[in-house]
């Protein structure tokens, strides 16, 4: 996905792991210059959820904006590994230069989530702003890790555990 916008959709799911307000992907996806704007899900992952099922399942996302998102947990991107199934080698999701700002949680991780194996990782990110109990929420098998110039503005930052030099 390049040089798009998907703003404005609703995604209502009862499915444990489904959601995206914007995208919901089962697989590799790579996104660049693309604006997540004003999306809503009643689940995980207002502007993309991923859940990978595969092993080598690793996306990007680049250059691009979510904003004013809103889901259960995962308020701009969520990523879940395989729903209730723990893989040792899950696929990852590299963001880099993405800025998520004003998304919205109920739950958890008002920016992103990593839960159930899924792991994250930020280069030159920004959070800032948005409601919900944390900006960034990982649980103890899943990883999110900062690979450095990230700038956090929010209250329960601590949440997002980055702890490279450079953030």
């Amino acid at each position: 996905v390049t040089d798009s916008t998907f703003s404005g959709n609703f995604s209502s799911v009862t499915v444990k792991f489904a959601g995206g307000g914007g995208i919901h992907v089962r697989g590799t996806l790579s996104v660049s210059n693309t604006t997540f704007s004003d999306n809503v899900t009643s689940s995980y992952g207002g502007g993309i959820n991923f859940q990978s099922l595969s092993l080598s399942a690793d996306s990007n996302i680049t250059n691009s904006t979510f904003s004013n998102n809103s889901a259960f947990e995962g308020g701009g991107v969520n990523v879940v590994q395989g729903g209730d199934i723990f893989n040792p080698t899950p696929g990852m999701v590299t963001l880099v230069h993405v800025t998520l700002s004003g998304n919205n949680s109920s739950g958890n991780g008002r920016h992103v989530t990593a839960d159930v194996g899924g792991e994250a990782r930020l280069y030159g990110t920004i959070l800032s702003g948005g409601t919900g109990q944390f900006a960034c929420v990982h649980s103890n098998i899943s990883t999110l890790e900062s690979q450095g110039y990230n700038l956090i503005d929010e209250p329960n930052s601590e949440s997002c555990i980055f702890e490279h030099p450079t953030d």
